[in-house]
């Protein structure tokens, strides 16, 4: 294809190439001046607008180009991409469907029409598009890529990893390519694996904003929260603070108990203009820690709503219904106990579960603080053997599990031991502490008949609260919306009322308020219902220094305070709504 005729075209490729996109730009405007709606022109800016983080500009440029020439062929699939990259997925998508039916074997409009439905919170529509890219064109490392970040935010780490291993095989020197691979590594809970990776980023980019905050977070969660502030601090560009790293510093300061040290980074990067949702949520979820202590309950809210608002609404309250009903149905009173169950009597497993916010860090760090116990952190292995093993029956539904053989779930219980295995080789019990778990505690007694079952409560409304105010991932898409949030406490309450009838052994009750009245109590009655002897270390839990990398990390890393017991009244006025939708759902709130 011959390149360019206009000379002053081919000077800004070559600028482009240099990532010189300002300069290129201004030679492309010339060109317009003198032939408004010139096609070839028009594609060239349009693409550097967006390369340059103008993609709103490149919307306009394509427009008009389009308008100019409707029959060029070329216009339309680059309007869609600038579309995407413009925060305009739902504008998008109708456009790149069309384009990507008449020209199903272009990879291009398949990768374009992937990242539209990416955008709109779709992952399994966005890695379908992606593989088929892919098949047609092997050899593209970037699509390796595209298609590693799609399964990260379909929750799929592990197979994340293993196309991003593939992608830096071929681009070893890629910074995203790493940054994504540590994400990965982090999500499967190989906290240490990840940071390493962040650490050797930073020695490829010692400015990198997105390693920095990792590197800082993996600090916080040992305990090193001082130590984190100086390493983030003289990265903070006071007039235009990374996002990612205002939104860690105002985590630090929130820790080290100086909050207020934070507002002025995080109201000056939320003056950024066009941040991506997540980027916004993060920074508005800082800022209502920040306004609440201050003192300024209302205003608080009010960041929290608007962070929550940025949030899709991909919750379906009627899917979860329906799965409420099938593990009831599957797990009936009498027959309960003549489900089959696995040989694998082991005693190492303790299963900390509840709704989360509810005591589940605080439970699983007094166990981890016991010499003869380890904490392994939120684990999805018992999910994931739970949607593989329905998924494998006939109909798909957990009422076909009375009807699994023994010899499969002696093969589930290897695995998932041999994987507490290789946490801790000698730990006489180990907490997995997955809080959603409470879902499925029919089936892990048919897997794992000799774990314990630690199951912690909380208020509702304290409970509903702490989760829209914390910032979930988007695993909890019930969090987001507080009529949402009742619903889910509603069927997660009658699923566990429903375990409390028809499980033996019996689990063991844990409520947040009683174990921060009397922690000592509380203690004590944890360790003995493990049948392990009491050591005083378990009293001390803020003390060990073990890796807790969940959203309760400074809480567990200081005594227990009972500030958190009624937060809920601050905002009574505001949760009226969420305290309504708690009474329709049966809950007494």
């Amino acid at each position: 294809m011959p390149g360019p005729t206009d000379p002053r075209l081919r000077e800004a490729l070559a600028l482009r190439s240099n990532r010189k996109f300002a300069a290129a730009a201004s030679l492309c405007r010339q060109i317009l001046a003198e032939r408004p709606g010139d096609a070839e022109t028009s594609l060239v800016l349009a693409t550097l607008l967006r390369e340059g983080g103008r993609a709103e500009e490149s919307v306009g440029v394509l427009r008009a180009a389009l308008a100019a020439n409707p029959a060029n062929r070329s216009i339309a699939p680059e309007l869609g991409a600038s579309l995407v990259v413009a925060s305009r997925a739902a504008e998008a998508l109708p456009m790149l469907q069309r384009l990507a039916s008449d020209a199903p074997e272009d990879a291009s409009r398949q990768y374009w029409l992937a990242q539209a439905y990416l955008r709109l919170w779709k992952p399994a529509e966005g890695i379908r598009h992606l593989e088929r890219a892919r098949e047609l064109e092997p050899h593209n490392a970037e699509l390796l890529f595209a298609l590693g970040a799609a399964l990260l935010s379909a929750g799929r780490p592990k197979a994340a990893e293993s196309k991003l291993r593939d992608y830096l095989a071929a681009q070893p020197r890629s910074i995203p390519g790493r940054q994504a691979l540590a994400v990965a590594l982090d999500q499967q809970n190989r906290a240490e694996e990840a940071a390493a990776e962040h650490r050797a980023l930073l020695e490829q980019a010692p400015n990198y904003p997105p390693a920095l905050a990792a590197v800082a977070r993996h600090m916080q969660t040992r305990g090193q929260t001082e130590e984190a502030i100086a390493l983030v601090a003289p990265a903070l560009n006071p007039q235009n603070p990374d996002p990612s790293l205002a939104s860690v510093y105002a985590s630090l300061c929130a820790g080290a108990d100086r909050p207020l040290a934070a507002r002025g980074v995080v109201e000056q990067a939320l003056r950024t203009t066009r941040l991506p949702a997540q980027a916004e949520s993060s920074l508005r979820f800082a800022l209502a820690k920040i306004e609440e202590s201050a003192g300024r309950s209302g205003e608080a809210f009010e960041q929290y709503r608007l962070a929550n608002d940025l949030a899709p609404r991909t919750f379906n309250p009627e899917a979860r219904r329906r799965f409420t009903e099938a593990m009831v149905e599957a797990f009936p009173a009498e027959p309960a106990a003549a489900m089959p169950r696995s040989t694998r009597d082991s005693r190492r497993p303790v299963i900390v579960c509840g709704m989360p916010r509810s005591g589940t860090t605080l439970v699983e760090q007094i166990i981890a603080s016991h010499p003869l116990a380890f904490g392994a952190g939120e684990l999805p292995h018992l999910r994931a053997m739970f949607s593989e093993t329905v998924n494998s029956l006939p109909g798909r539904t957990p009422v076909a599990l009375a009807g699994v053989d023994p010899g499969r779930l002696d093969a589930l219980a290897d695995r998932y031991l041999a994987a507490l295995h290789e946490l801790d080789p000698h730990a006489e019990r180990v907490v997995d502490k997955m809080p959603h778990n409470a879902e499925i505690l029919g089936f892990v007694a048919m897997v794992l008949p000799g774990a314990a079952v630690i199951h912690c409560s909380r208020d509702p409304i304290d409970t509903c609260a702490s989760c829209y105010m914390t910032p979930l991932s988007p695993v909890h898409d019930y969090a987001n919306r507080l009529e949402d949030l009742a619903f889910a406490y509603g069927q997660y309450a009658r699923l566990v009322g429903h375990w409390r009838r028809v499980l033996q052994p019996p689990m063991l009750e844990v409520s947040y308020e009683s174990l921060v009245d009397d922690v000592g109590a509380g203690a004590r009655r944890i360790i003995e219902f493990l049948g392990l002897p009491w050591d005083d270390r378990c009293l001390k839990f803020y003390e060990n220094a073990r890796v807790v990398a969940t959203a309760s990390v400074d809480q567990v890393r200081r005594p227990i305070y009972k500030s958190s017991v009624a937060r809920w009244k601050r905002y009574e006025a505001q949760l009226a709504p969420l305290r309504a939708a708690l009474r329709q759902a049966g809950i007494d709130a």
